[in-house]
């Protein structure tokens, strides 16, 4: 996967069954990591990477942000 990553260079990624946690976040260099982590046992999880010169936030207000489900909602700004 990272050598597929390294050679095509997306924009973003996203990724389900993610099973971090804490302690490995899985850090790609050139992109930032927007996660969710499943708050029970040792799997699940989901993830968006993003490279670092697009202009995303993560938006933490209701109802992008639940507990009930593993969800991450981003805005990517485009233009001025």
């Amino acid at each position: 996967m990272y050598a597929r990553i390294e050679i095509s260079k997306p924009n973003i990624l996203f990724f389900t069954e993610t099973w971090f946690n804490e302690n490995n976040p899985n850090q790609l260099e050139g992109y930032n990591l927007f996660n969710r982590n499943r708050s029970y046992g040792i799997h699940g999880g989901v993830c968006i990477y993003t490279a670092n010169y697009l202009n995303v936030f993560e938006c933490c207000n209701e109802p992008f942000r639940s507990r009930e489900l593993e969800q991450i909602w981003c805005l990517l700004k485009t233009g001025n």
